[in-house]
């Protein structure tokens, strides 16, 4: 895959739309949950939750936008608000914004995360997973990212570059929605109360989380949603690229009635 070196010290306009995926979809957070992205996926919950506003006459909805990964498909839905004349007021969260790529001799980097857990090797100029797949007891590729984390753990960091993990791919007069670090599974009380919609797409997944946590999740959005009326889509993209969601409205006793569906609905709708 592409290392980090190369992603970020490359020219924003000479990486291709594949190249950024290809980045970010390699590494896996602590959490277990994954950078991994692609342009446009999720046009049609940003159409229908455009038709919602519209139609409760929120003229600059304040949304927020959780588990937002490299934040492209949170740029576009602000592009696709304000193209659709509402000045919305966007925030991004996801668990892993601030990274650092450090160099432990030539020729082998390895990116970190805030708090130094490895997200990404690189042995001469190759990115490598920092994470195994079950296969890879097989190939040999466990072994090698074993010895990775321990030159990594052991060996002096000589060079340190400190990176954004955002999307570097700006369209032309792109507006920049905020996008900042935070845990979902952490009650934020700076974020309680604040917010007309909420969005929660392809991070609460039974792959992901335990019901518990998923319920400590749910519980935390719900705070965050301003009040009676606020919207909540919770959707989940399969590797087909299909999208499952459903579309909640908070209601006066905090509980939540599905509005819409896209697709099959959301796979933790019982539990929402």
């Amino acid at each position: 895959m592409i290392s980090a070196h190369r992603y970020f010290n490359r020219p924003a306009d000479a990486i291709s739309a594949e190249e950024e995926a290809e980045f970010f979809s390699g590494i896996r957070l602590p959490n277990r949950t994954f950078k991994k992205t692609a342009p446009g996926r999720l046009r049609e919950l940003d159409a229908i939750l455009i038709r919602l506003a519209k139609a409760r006459g929120w003229l600059a909805p304040a949304v927020l936008d959780l588990g937002v990964s490299s934040g492209m498909t949170t740029r576009e839905l602000m592009r696709a608000m304000r193209e659709a004349g509402l000045k919305a007021d966007v925030l991004g969260t996801d668990i892993a914004i601030g990274a650092e790529i450090v160099d432990l001799r030539p020729g082998l980097r390895a990116l970190v995360d805030a708090r130094g857990n490895p997200l990404q090797y690189e042995l001469l100029g190759i990115g490598l997973r920092a994470w195994n797949r079950r296969l890879d007891t097989l190939t040999g590729y466990g072994l090698l990212t074993r010895v990775m984390r321990r030159l990594a753990t052991n060996l002096p960091k000589t060079g340190r570059q400190a990176v954004t993990l955002t999307s570097r791919r700006a369209g032309a007069g792109d507006a920049m929605p905020e996008i900042v670090e935070d845990d979902l599974a952490l009650r934020n009380p700076s974020l309680e109360g604040r917010f007309d919609i909420v969005r929660a797409a392809n991070i609460l997944n039974r792959g992901y989380f335990e019901p518990d946590k998923l319920r400590a999740m749910v519980d935390n959005i719900k705070s965050y949603a301003g009040g009676p009326g606020a919207l909540i889509a919770v959707l989940r993209t399969l590797e087909d690229g299909v999208n499952n969601g459903t579309i909640f409205e908070l209601a006066p006793d905090r509980s939540l009635v599905a509005l819409e569906r896209v697709g099959k609905g959301s796979e933790i709708e019982d539990i929402l």
